[in-house]
């Protein structure tokens, strides 16, 4: 199975309040989206990457071990312009948020291998907190967390299978929360595989303080 990977990394970043597009602000000694396509770049299963940028960064590239595309004003957009960027013998495609640097091999190992299995499926981690629906500020009721999880990237597909999904989406207008949202449109059960509770999404400064003090920690 020859798999390939789409890393999106072509977001403004508005609730992080930077100077420049959120993936390419410096976390340690790294821009943010570096840590993630490092993961994928060395790992063996891994074929191809490619890495959705904002138009303004492209030029900010020289040659690669992985291709670079312009992405475009939503993920959606960002996800179809790296899927037709992917070699046409490209079988199965992990979708990766640059806003998550730490995922790790281990998380891509049990994608790859529900992938083998001809299975869509997402990494995603079991809701611990205690969750309440309101109305008007009051709550209403305590929703039964035993079933729930929260999902992350990478989300993980047959190619045919995403590039289907996408195309019913623009047709009808849709713009979903995550590429599995618009596969289970389609009708195709995605399937849930076991991430990691340090693959955090960094959105806000305070995500971002939370990272710095990740990358400090002893290993």
């Amino acid at each position: 199975m020859k798999c390939g990977a789409v890393i999106v990394a072509a977001g403004c970043g508005e609730r992080l309040k930077a100077a420049k597009p959120k993936a390419f602000v410096m976390l340690g000694t790294k821009p943010l989206f570096q840590y993630s396509l490092d993961i994928f770049l060395a790992h063996p299963q891994i074929n191809e990457v490619v890495l959705a940028v904002p138009e303004e960064e492209v030029s900010s590239f020289s040659k690669t071990p992985y291709k670079i595309v312009k992405g475009g004003a939503t993920r959606q957009e960002s996800v179809t312009c790296g899927l037709a960027a992917l070699s046409p013998d490209c079988e199965a495609v992990l979708v990766h948020d640059a806003a998550r640097p730490f995922v790790n091999a281990a998380i891509l190992d049990r994608l790859i291998a529900s992938l083998a299995q001809k299975k869509s499926c997402i990494a995603a981690w079991p809701v611990s907190d205690t969750l309440k629906a309101s109305q008007e500020g009051v709550i209403t009721h305590t929703i039964d967390r035993s079933s729930l999880w929260a999902a992350q990237t990478p989300q993980a597909f047959p190619v045919a299978i995403l590039k289907q999904a996408l195309s019913k989406a623009a047709k009808e207008n849709f713009v979903g929360t995550d590429e599995a949202s618009l596969v289970e449109r389609l009708g195709v059960k995605v399937h849930l595989v076991i991430g990691d509770a340090g693959n955090i999404k960094v959105t806000t400064p305070e995500d971002w303080t939370l990272a710095e003090a990740v990358l400090k920690r002893p290993l």
